[in-house]
């Protein structure tokens, strides 16, 4: 089942028209990666959204945004 039925959006997986393509190829890009797919393992075992919110502060930090 494609993402965007769950989403109510045929656009959203960034298709050459839609709106934040680049976006979403570059999320591709970072989950193909083995760190990608570390990392995003890692944070979903992350059980309290206390602690998910305090890391992700961490990462916006480090990276500036």
């Amino acid at each position: 089942m494609p993402l965007s039925l769950l989403f109510g959006g045929a656009g959203l997986l960034g298709g050459p028209d839609s709106e934040g393509s680049k976006e979403v190829l570059a999320l591709r890009a970072f989950v193909s990666t083995e760190e990608g797919q570390e990392l995003n393992h890692a944070f979903h075992r992350i059980g309290e959204g206390k602690i998910r919110r305090l890391y992700l502060a961490l990462v916006r930090a480090v990276a500036g945004i």
